[in-house]
């Protein structure tokens, strides 16, 4: 019989390796490891605790033992500590020493200097790797105030960012994208002025997260812009909108957000309150063309008003002007040039009449170069003569020609639908290879009789029927951009010639270019061309982010139902001979207009002249810009 041990608990075999586990070795680098990862400046107090204590030691060696570094035997303590720590920092300290028991501590303290010396070396080359690394990556914080934010990476973002370090060369601007910062700094510091760029910051990070947020410091920004990246969703920028809301409200600071359509700026200004300053790029562009189609150069006034680079709209309060009527105020500033009022309430007046009195709280709205050219000068007393400027109230029968299409062409003709008058004519001409007819909605519309067909080459339309304008739409919602401005390019040229053989070169073209940079490309000479391009929204949310007051001014400007821009002549204003912009000024007031500046005629170089000097001599053959 076989007899089997009878014990308490089964031993359990040791586990292959066990013992290497967990040997000395290994637990000692184990420890290592630990202390390594908890950073750098814990890793730099352990090496200083070391080196006191080296030094420590080896100075209570030479008390013991009656010896001394400097060859002294009554050196104080004190001379036995320094000694020592010289050693430990400089090697060449030891060369003098003599006898083996001195020479054998200070090789052993020198060594140890040395590895100490070699560990805090590599410490901080290691550190400021990281550091480096943590810069490229975009994650640090943000130390600025009163800066300008933008969300989002977008093909707007190069016009945007132009646009706000114009307008304040003091702000700095910081971009926050879920892109890597180092790459974005590299694709946007090649395309932009290099004076322009001093201040201009990027961050990586997510925007609808509140710790990247925190990173861009948009608790002291004076502004955030948020944008569309045109891989995301508009989804996207909503959430981003309430993602900034919840970090610092919606009333702290002014949040401009591109949006897509009506309906979420409706919902969005219903939510967050009036601090918000939603933007329809498409719609943006639809005002343009509109008020363009109403009379040709206004776009070219609209460009440089909302160009920071030129003379714009600013707001101010000035408390000298209180108590004086609006019709004084014109003349008040030398380069500023008055065109409305807004109230202690925030009610905006267009042009208000001449003899409308300035109240306490009310502020100027003026074109000028900056605020602090609304700053009064010599005091001018208005025009006393009444003068009459009929503007032709009855909108002009149209015929309308487009070619090509996309969702700026409901827009479009809705905002024409506005003004033109009945029974005007507009005739979409598309490409059937590109977009079939069922792509295209035609919106219900008062005034217009819409007509659509399909044609590869729009010539014989133009031999067909003699339209006043051409209006050009990119082919965005059937092919990528590049393609869609590449194909647009194609039809203007055809339209170009067209109109030349014809003899018609005095009819108005208007042209969509998706990409600002692809206006170079279009051949516009000899025609009476305007080109529309995604860079009008991109200048509309620079203007509203520095200065928010300003989207109600343009607002109204584009609304055919208020006060707008206008060009009158010289002869109208009852300037026979060339005058002084004073002279423009009363004469315009006189009229119930206000002057901003004049639009040279085209054999002087076509060019926009804003807020002069009332000792500006004006031309009888330029037009003058007014607002009325």
């Amino acid at each position: 019989m076989t007899e089997f041990p009878v014990t308490g608990k089964k031993a359990a075999p040791d586990r292959p390796g066990k013992r290497a586990v967990r040997s000395l070795r290994n637990r000692i680098r184990y420890r290592l490891d630990r202390l390594l990862a908890r950073g750098t400046w814990v890793v730099l107090l352990w090496l200083g605790l070391i080196t006191l204590l080296v030094v420590a030691g080896s100075a209570a060696l030479l008390t013991v033992f009656p010896v001394s570094f400097t060859g002294n035997e009554d050196a104080p303590m004190a001379e036995d500590v320094w000694q020592s720590f010289l050693r430990v920092i400089d090697p060449g300290t030891m060369a003098g020493d003599v006898g083996w028991g001195r020479r054998i501590l200070a090789l052993i303290v020198t060594i140890t200097g040395l590895l100490i010396a070699g560990t805090l070396i590599g410490l901080i080359a290691s550190g400021i790797e990281q550091r480096v690394e943590g810069l490229r990556r975009g994650r640090s914080l943000v130390a600025e105030s009163g800066h300008f934010v933008v969300l989002g990476w977008s093909p707007r973002l190069r016009v945007i960012i132009d646009q706000l370090t114009k307008s304040d060369r003091s702000a700095a601007v910081v971009v926050l994208a879920d892109h890597d910062a180092s790459e974005m700094d590299q694709d946007m510091r090649a395309e932009l002025d290099p004076s322009l760029g001093q201040r201009l910051i990027f961050r990586s990070g997510d925007p609808q997260l509140v710790s990247s947020l925190e990173i861009a410091n948009i608790y002291e920004a004076r502004a955030v812009i948020v944008l569309v990246d045109d891989e995301d969703a508009q989804s996207d920028v909503v959430t981003t909108v309430f993602n900034v809301g919840r970090a610092i409200g919606f009333e702290r600071i002014p949040i401009v957000a591109e949006v897509g359509d009506v309906q979420t700026r409706e919902k969005l200004l219903r939510v967050t309150g009036p601090n918000l300053h939603p933007v329809i790029v498409a719609e943006s562009a639809a005002r343009m063309v509109s008020l363009v189609l109403r009379q040709a150069g206004i776009g070219e006034v609209v460009e440089e008003l909302i160009d920071s680079a030129s003379p714009g709209v600013h707001v101010k309060e000035v408390p000298e002007l209180v108590g004086g009527s609006y019709g004084d105020a014109a003349l008040a500033f030398d380069v500023a040039r008055t065109i409305g009022l807004i109230g202690a309430d925030g009610a905006l007046r267009l042009n208000p009449p001449k003899a409308t009195s300035i109240r306490q709280g009310d502020r100027i709205v003026a074109v000028a170069p900056d605020s602090a050219a609304i700053t009064p000068g010599l005091p001018r007393r208005g025009p006393n003569s009444e003068a009459t400027i009929q503007f032709d109230t009855e909108p002009p029968l149209v015929r309308l020609l487009i070619i090509g299409w996309n969702g700026l062409g409901l827009q479009l003709l809705a905002e024409f639908d506005r003004f033109a008058a009945p029974g005007s004519n507009v005739v979409i001409v598309h490409d059937e290879a590109i977009m079939s007819l069922d792509a295209i909605r035609l919106p219900a519309t008062t005034n217009l009789d819409l007509s659509c067909h399909s044609a590869s080459d729009p010539s014989g339309s133009l031999r067909e029927t003699e339209f006043s304008a051409i209006v050009l739409l990119a082919y965005s919602d059937a092919l990528p951009g590049a393609e869609a401005d590449g194909r647009t390019l194609i039809d203007l040229a055809i339209v170009r010639n067209e109109l030349t053989a014809l003899s018609r070169l005095d009819c108005q073209v208007l042209v969509q270019l998706l990409n600002a940079d692809r206006v170079s490309l279009a051949d516009l000479a000899g025609l009476d061309c305007f080109v529309v391009s995604d860079a009008i929204g991109s200048h509309l949310m620079a203007q509203f982010a520095a200065s928010p007051q300003r989207q109600a001014v343009f607002r109204a400007i584009y609304d055919p139902d208020c006060s707008s821009l206008h060009l009158v002549s010289a002869e109208q204003l009852g300037l026979r001979d060339s005058a002084s912009f004073e002279d423009v000024v009363r004469s315009s007031e006189a009229a119930n207009l206000s002057a901003i500046g004049w639009l040279t005629s085209i054999e002087r170089g076509r060019r926009v002249v804003l807020s002069p000097a009332l000792t500006s001599s004006v031309d009888r053959s330029d037009q003058i810009i007014v607002v009325g």
